[in-house]
């Protein structure tokens, strides 16, 4: 309820002998984040300065967060690098920063900082870690973390199983993909579609199909995106009639 926690928060600011401190701040960024109120991020920022709230490292960690949900990732990026102490959260933000804006090796730099620097990265880290080698195609990178997951015996949720499945499709690696695949024990629709893709990559019209058969048969409702790559794999692969199967 975003825009009643700041309404409430402009009704505090009329009291004279009232004063907002760092449990109530992290609720007003957040607000502003969830609405992309940048503007008013910004003069929340500008009175945390003012009241000297700025070396809490949880005010801090929601300012880095509310610039990155409004989209001013420079401004996140700069917060986050300014920061004395840092948390985890705030790693994943500033990771998350530099892959929205396409810049993969920047996050899986700031990824290797992380771990340098003695945090342990969780599901949204390691799969962010994931996706930015798949955008840059790095098989070698992209399976080094993959074995690393394994050996530390990390729980592979449906989110990173997905963006492993992601990045040994982007890669060629369909073996590995299937592999992540079949061991997923509730498959997203994410994984589903990577592995479409996958294959349609390679031309496989028979095996997207296939797989679009099995996703209907276990009651998996296909997306664009999964239409689109068995379309785009029976035009590579010049096969009508898979084709008008779909039609």
């Amino acid at each position: 309820m975003y825009v009643e926690a700041l309404g409430l928060f402009d009704k505090l600011m009329c009291y004279p002998y009232l004063k907002p401190d760092s449990y109530t701040y992290p609720s007003v960024l957040k607000a502003c984040g969830g609405l992309c109120r940048v503007v008013l991020g910004q003069m929340v920022h500008t009175c945390l300065i003012k009241t000297g709230l700025m070396v809490d490292i949880v005010v801090r960690s929601y300012l880095v967060s509310m610039y990155a949900k409004c989209n001013s990732f420079e401004y996140a990026i700069q917060m986050f690098d300014e920061m004395p102490d840092k948390d985890v959260a705030c790693w994943n933000t500033v990771i998350s920063c530099y892959y929205q804006i396409r810049k993969f090796e920047e996050a899986l730099r700031y990824f290797g900082m992380m771990r340098r620097y003695g945090f342990e990265p969780n599901s949204v880290t390691i799969t962010t870690a994931i996706l930015s080698c798949a955008r840059l195609f790095d098989l070698e990178r992209g399976r080094e973390i993959h074995k690393e997951l394994i050996n530390s015996g990390f729980w592979l949720d449906s989110f990173v199983s997905s963006a492993l499945v992601d990045m040994y499709g982007k890669c060629g690696h369909l073996e590995m993909a299937i592999e992540v695949f079949e061991q997923m024990p509730k498959k997203s629709i994410v994984a589903w579609n990577s592995m479409i893709t996958g294959y349609g990559f390679k031309g496989d019209c028979f095996s997207c199909v296939q797989l679009f058969k099995r996703m209907y048969n276990e009651g998996i409702k296909p997306t664009l995106t999964t239409l689109s790559s068995i379309l785009m794999a029976c035009s590579r692969s010049v096969q009508l009639l898979e084709g008008k199967y779909l039609y």
